[in-house]
């Protein structure tokens, strides 16, 4: 059982509904007062005020929490349903929010979830009157477990939480500080020098700066080897608020200096093979992590070209041996998997040994030491094939996977 199926598990258990949860026993209605129902419903959760993913829960009961199931309902809708459901309608901003459809298999009965995500882009609201229910420039939101008033609008504190939630107004700088690297762009280089450091600033907000410079150590990682020039540039990032330290990175320069970002997060990962143990290297990063925000500020202002260059995650040379996972509790999933399916890892591992085929850039490195990250890169890719099937899996027990888990399986995991 899945984050998912636990979360869902336990809204039912509580048998009553929440401020970021609703119960239905049904799918909606194809007819316009179920299509505005389910308007409504999403704008309200998108709008929760728990600053959480929402979940409408289908197939439940709304009074006894009784698990009903959706296997026989004709309206059921799929991801692909709701975003089209969404993408023709006319939001403030043209900002929609982001929402899915998970079934979950776990339970006595198949249930379905509407996942509105969590987003900093409130308020969300539509410009036009829709199905004779939504209205125009209306903001709705949840109470407990009570929607606004389709013919009303929230209260007017809870709109100003809203706003200020997308400007960031409500937050420390250490809780601002995403959303202003998720604007990658708006991050300038000083003109001012600085004999120690190179410095960006946020056109908008310039009392937050990154400070880069160079600490001068030699030593190499695997990943490093997967460019032409494979010279190390290690280094240091420094996010300044005022004149205030509140955080730092290591960083790398990779391919001579051309890209610049924080040094992925390592560890080793020991599995037993008869009477040994295999050791692998796993590095990664953690998407919309500070690390990984940071990089694309810096390979979007240093880099040749944008963090984007040839593949979803970025550098394609980088995805060839470090991982992007959605978050930990990812990573944990998969360490579980990898402990699960050791055979099928030491199966693959033998197969690309026998292929023979591991290519590195070997310039300035002493052959014992290019043989070691030889010996790296065959366990590394052994474990790329396995995270792709964890991937495939996982997506498997749901019905409708998003798009987002095929990104990170299709991009990322493949050795390139």
């Amino acid at each position: 059982m899945d984050d998912l199926d636990l979360i869902i598990e336990e809204l039912i258990s509580r048998k009553v509904e929440g401020p970021y949860w609703d119960f239905k026993v049904k799918w909606y209605s194809n007819d316009d007062k179920g299509k505005g129902s389910l308007l409504h419903d999403i704008l309200c959760m998108a709008n929760n005020l728990e600053d959480r993913d929402a979940y409408i829960i289908i197939g439940v009961e709304n009074k006894s929490c009784k698990i009903q199931g959706v296997q026989e309902d004709p309206n059921r809708r799929s991801t692909a349903d709701l975003c089209c459901f969404l993408k023709d309608k006319d939001f403030g901003g043209e900002i929609r929010p982001s929402v899915r459809v998970e079934t979950l298999r776990g339970l006595e009965k198949k249930v379905d979830v509407i996942i509105i995500e969590k987003s900093n882009n409130t308020p969300f609201f539509v410009t036009k009157d829709y199905f004779c229910i939504v209205k125009a420039n209306s903001i709705y939101t949840r109470i407990g477990d009570t929607n606004t008033p389709k013919d009303s609008t929230a209260d007017i504190d809870k709109i100003e939480y809203l706003w200020k939630k997308r400007f960031g107004i409500n937050k420390s700088p250490i809780q601002k500080l995403p959303l202003l690297l998720e604007q990658e762009k708006s991050w300038k280089e000083s003109h001012i020098k600085d004999i120690e450091y190179d410095v960006l600033f946020h056109d908008l907000y310039p009392e937050y700066t990154i400070r880069t410079q160079s600490t001068g150590q030699n030593s190499h990682e695997l990943y490093m080897l997967n460019f032409i020039d494979n010279t190390p540039h290690w280094g240091r990032i420094e996010i300044y608020y005022h004149q205030t330290l509140i955080k730092a990175f290591s960083s790398v320069g990779l391919d001579g200096y051309r890209y610049l970002i924080v040094a992925p997060k390592r560890e080793v990962i020991k599995i037993k093979a008869d009477k040994s143990y295999e050791e692998i290297p796993l590095f990664y990063f953690f998407k919309n992590s500070l690390e990984f925000l940071i990089s694309k500020v810096l390979c979007n202002e240093y880099g040749y070209n944008d963090f984007y260059r040839k593949s979803n995650f970025g550098i394609l040379e980088l995805s060839k041996s470090v991982f992007l996972f959605k978050d930990e509790s990812e990573k944990l999933s998969f360490n579980d998997y990898l402990e699960n399916h050791k055979t099928e890892y030491l199966k693959e591992l033998k197969k690309i040994k026998a292929y023979n085929k591991i290519y590195l850039y070997s310039e300035n490195i002493e052959p014992n030491v290019l043989e070691r990250f030889k010996q790296q890169m065959i366990r590394v890719e052994a474990l790329k094939d396995l995270y792709a099937d964890f991937n495939l899996e996982n997506n498997k027990q749901s019905k409708n996977h998003n798009e987002e888990s095929r990104w990170v399986c299709d991009k990322i995991c493949f050795p390139q």
